[in-house]
């Protein structure tokens, strides 16, 4: 009957109603007869729908342009990162500080940028606010009684015009909240400054590896975290705002951390016997019930491999590498394996601990719900896109030879990650449909290849599949010290790394 019906609807009228319908509505009619088929790859408007929806996009391009202009521009754009080649690229330079530089960049080369500059007086931190590339607006802050000589490191968070510091001073660690803008003590400070901890790891030997530190701010919680690079480790939260120290660990063993939301933290540590665990930590009630714990899948066998891991994030995928170096096989790479977490899957064994099992093993919750990727090169993970569309880990690639890792000079392995609405193009069957039937499910991680092999037509999650991995050399001409970050967004995505004699950020836009 509805067959029948649509008979006698003219075209301009059935492409009013499609273009008003959801995308899957408009696949189904594509494939309910071959008018609407026809009718659907001859309008403009409803194929642009359709591309939108498969790169699960927002129409964000200018209004100046037409559908067809709009739908080409999005083809282009998906053809530049299948084959990592970009229409527009330069290079913004920066002095290379002998003292201390952070950068607060959300997307390409937009954001803040703070320094010590040696053009400076001494006791002040040049922060400037940068857009494409250009500095549109900057200030000039007093570290007030800090000295530069015992400042150990600094932090911005843009939120609040909030500059943090960190001192060393003789055995303490204190921490300084300024405001960049107004040059003083930050008004929504509890303390303009607090106690982070003394002696904090213990002595170090004169021999020993040293001692990182690292500082960042999430909303009302500053975060100091002491790595002493022989295992020991210190992490410190500490609520700006209130003047509460919500957390104070100290581990002998590698852990690393993240924070979910403003409310929990999540741990992952080697438990040395066994796989690693998991911990979700209640930020708001952190000192009254003991933490949920989640097993890991056991990765490796080794009792003389230990483990280093590394948290990434965006929206709500989280990202896990760990990385396993054998210390009797020094020259050999780093067996490494990345876990794709989605965050609701964690606030799920959240609500099941709070009248039920406060442990969970990897078979209770993991199986169906991550993603687990094995490789054999020393990387790192980002995401592209807001949405979460795209992610990417990188690294120095292999020698082809004895696959052992080469020198960075300026070529970068690149593994580029599709999600689910993106990597259902990647099934000829569905190309051709314009869409999966039901979906897709996304084949195994670890399986390489030009195109990602679909094992059923069931989509299971959005979660990720490997589309390829290529050596991507960067064009500068000159050798690289070391790469330091690649800043990604929709546009295009901005590599930042380190010269013999100064900083240089590679824009590729398309």
């Amino acid at each position: 009957m509805s067959n029948m019906l649509s008979k006698f609807i003219p075209d301009d009228l059935m492409e009013q109603i499609l273009l008003a319908a959801d995308v899957e509505s408009v696949i189904r009619c594509r494939r309910v007869a071959r008018r609407f088929h026809k009718l659907i790859e001859h309008s403009t408007r409803l194929r642009y729908k359709v591309e939108l929806a498969l790169d699960n996009l927002e129409d964000e391009f200018p209004s100046k342009y037409t559908i067809a202009e709009r739908l080409e521009m999005l083809r282009s754009r998906r053809r530049a990162w299948n084959t990592v080649q970009f229409k527009d690229k330069r290079f913004v330079i920066r002095e290379r500080n002998a003292n201390f530089h952070t950068r607060l960049t959300p997307s390409c080369i937009t954001g803040y940028d703070a320094r010590v500059d040696p053009r400076d007086p001494p006791g002040v931190i040049s922060i400037s606010r940068v857009q494409d590339g250009q500095v549109e607006d900057s200030w000039k802050v007093s570290t007030a009684d800090v000295v530069i000589g015992q400042l150990e490191s600094f932090c911005l968070y843009n939120k609040h015009e909030l500059l943090v510091l960190l001192e060393h001073r003789d055995d303490d660690w204190i921490v300084h909240f300024r405001c960049w803008k107004t040059d003083s003590a930050h008004s929504r400070a509890f303390h303009p400054h607090f106690l982070a901890g003394s002696g904090v790891l213990g002595p170090l030997s004169s021999g020993g590896l040293g001692i990182h530190v690292r500082m960042r701010v999430v909303e009302e919680y500053a975060v100091v975290d002491w790595d002493a690079l022989d295992d020991r480790r210190r992490l410190v939260i500490y609520n700006w705002h209130t003047g509460e120290t919500v957390v104070n660990i100290f581990s002998s063993s590698p852990f690393d951390f993240m924070l979910v939301s403003q409310r929990y933290l999540l741990l992952v540590y080697d438990t040395l016997d066994g796989p690693f665990s998991l911990s979700v930590i209640d930020l708001h009630d952190a000192n009254e019930q003991r933490a949920p714990e989640i097993a890991l899948q056991k990765l490796q066998d080794s009792a003389e491999a230990r483990p280093s891991t590394l948290f990434s994030s965006l929206g709500s995928m989280i990202t896990l590498v760990v990385g396993y170096v054998d210390p009797l096989q020094i020259m050999e790479e780093e067996e490494e394996f990345t876990l794709f977490l989605p965050q609701p899957v964690l606030m799920d064994c959240l609500d099941k601990a709070q009248n039920g099992p406060r442990s969970f093993s990897w078979d209770e919750w993991g199986p169906d719900n991550t993603r687990l990727i094995r490789t054999l090169t020393s990387s790192r993970m980002d995401f592209f896109t807001p949405l979460g569309q795209r992610a990417i880990s990188w690294g120095s690639p292999l020698n082809p030879d004895d696959g052992r890792l080469t020198a960075t000079g300026n070529i970068m392995e690149l593994h580029l990650y599709d999600f689910a609405s993106l990597a259902v193009r990647k099934h000829r069957t569905d190309l051709e449909l314009g869409r999966a039937e039901g979906g897709v499910e996304l084949s195994e991680c670890w399986t390489y290849g030009p195109s990602v092999v679909f094992k059923s037509q069931v989509l299971a999650s959005m979660l990720p599949a490997l589309i390829r991995h290529v050596n991507w050399r960067l064009d500068n001409g000159r050798d690289i010290t070391e790469f330091r970050s690649i800043q990604l967004s929709d546009g295009g995505f901005l590599v930042d790394y380190e010269l013999e004699t100064r900083f240089e950020d590679h824009l590729l836009t398309f």
